[in-house]
């Protein structure tokens, strides 16, 4: 999967149990709850959309009170986004889909502005600039009508004539990418939508797709979930069993970081031209798997990447897959120079190029390139301090016990020594991507 999403292949499918760690009911319990005023007590191997059908049927088919009932139960008190919805909104992924109700991966990805679509009419626009699609295939309780949403036998049956264009993404997505599966379980009726499209595509040699989920519990109860998955499994979606959600964190975390590939953004100081940042660049460019991410920075950063440039092109490398660009505010007139009204708009566009960086290289520098620290360990980024001056951002950096501990002990040594070489950085970059 992690190498499906560094090619830009892969997306995630986020179901209720990733927000019921946010103390949201998972679908289960919500169907509990708004089917009491029947008498019923529903069950996990209950047909729960058929339950939701019978709760609009007794209601003579209004389906007011079915959805006042659930915005209650969702919208009860302020909930917030947890260490999940983090890992997700760290991973280097474009497209996410999600059968929640709730807005809270909106709320997680806020940094990077993503475009929701919970509708037919949404799909028509481009993404407006947004570094993430999400696609609620199921409706949205804060943006979609009370007929929009899907909860209901009938909804489900209807579903690919009532949302054509939504049904046809998602046929096109299982053709064309490798899904990742998370906050589902046995039986979960969420899931039935793409089942049913991955049923009729499963001849057309879809993309391998992946789910993770919880072993059930109880002797019958596991074979049930084993005959579930071997049913999963003939309509290329493989299974991981775990058996409690901190391996799913551990999963998530790994992912967003192995997203990003073998990317590296070298920052510090625009005010100098530092040969050491150059010769980084230029080992760097020998490794042909490195992709150096460039941010249109002066000093350092220029540095780096000129000398990469320059070793790729004497090497007659395609260098369309070995340095991606992005934007910076401060690249545009010299006069913007230490200009702290821009450090906001810094945060907000060095966002997408962090995201996709699994390794950020630290000279010294003032507030710009603290600014971007800032951002690259709110991202999980790993963080190779080059100390330069006793005292500088670097040094400081380095003597941080908690990047400290992510880097290998020969770069410590070497780094604690006095200044490392550009052999000793390089080495620790490299050893970076293999940890």
């Amino acid at each position: 999967m992690g190498r499906a999403l560094q090619r830009g292949e892969g997306a995630y499918f986020i179901g209720s149990g990733i927000s019921a760690a946010s103390g949201l009911p998972d679908w289960l319990a919500l169907m509990q709850e708004v089917a009491a005023p029947l008498g019923l007590k529903i069950t996990r191997r209950d047909d729960l959309a058929l339950m939701a059908q019978h709760c609009v049927n007794a209601d003579a088919g209004n389906r007011g009170p079915l959805i006042g009932r659930l915005k209650r139960a969702l919208s009860s008190q302020p909930r917030r986004a947890n260490s999940y919805h983090a890992a997700i909104s760290r991973t280097n992924v474009r497209t996410l889909w999600t059968t929640n109700f709730d807005t809270l991966i909106e709320q997680a990805l806020a940094p990077a502005r993503p475009d929701v679509r919970a509708n037919d009419a949404d799909l028509t626009g481009g993404t407006g600039g947004a570094d993430v699609e999400l696609l609620k295939i199921h409706g949205c309780i804060d943006r979609s009508s009370p007929e929009e949403l899907v909860l209901t036998r009938e909804d489900y049956e209807e579903f690919p004539a009532r949302r054509p264009a939504l049904a046809q993404r998602l046929r096109n997505d299982l053709l064309h990418r490798s899904l990742l599966f998370i906050g589902y379980s046995y039986g979960d009726p969420n899931i039935a939508t793409i089942l049913v499209e991955a049923r009729r595509l499963a001849r057309k040699a879809t993309r391998e797709h992946f789910l993770v989920t919880r072993r059930e519990q109880g002797k019958e109860s596991r074979r049930r979930q084993e005959l579930w998955l071997m049913d999963l499994r003939r309509v290329g979606i493989r299974s991981a069993l775990i058996d409690d959600f901190q391996k799913l964190e551990e999963l998530l975390d790994q992912l967003a970081l192995g997203s990003r590939g073998r990317s590296v953004f070298i920052t510090g100081s625009h005010e100098t031209d530092d040969t050491k940042a150059a010769a980084v660049g230029e080992l760097l460019a020998r490794s042909p798997d490195v992709i150096l991410l460039d941010g249109q920075s002066e000093g350092i950063g220029r540095a780096a990447a000129n000398a990469f440039g320059t070793a790729c092109v004497r090497a007659h490398t395609d260098m369309r897959g070995r340095i991606r660009y992005f934007p910076n505010p401060y690249a545009f007139n010299p006069a913007f120079a230490n200009n702290d009204t821009f450090l906001g708009q810094l945060k907000q566009w060095r966002a997408s190029l962090l995201r996709a960086t699994h390794t950020m290289v630290v000279f010294d520098g003032r507030k710009g390139t603290e600014a971007e620290v800032e951002v690259a360990r709110t991202l999980g980024c790993t963080i190779v301090p080059v100390p330069g001056e006793e005292g500088g951002l670097a040094m400081r950096l380095f003597q941080d016990a908690r990047i400290q501990n992510e880097l290998p002990t020969e770069y410590v040594s070497a780094a604690s020594a006095g200044n490392p070489s550009a052999e000793d950085v390089v080495k620790c970059i490299l050893t970076t991507f293999r940890a």
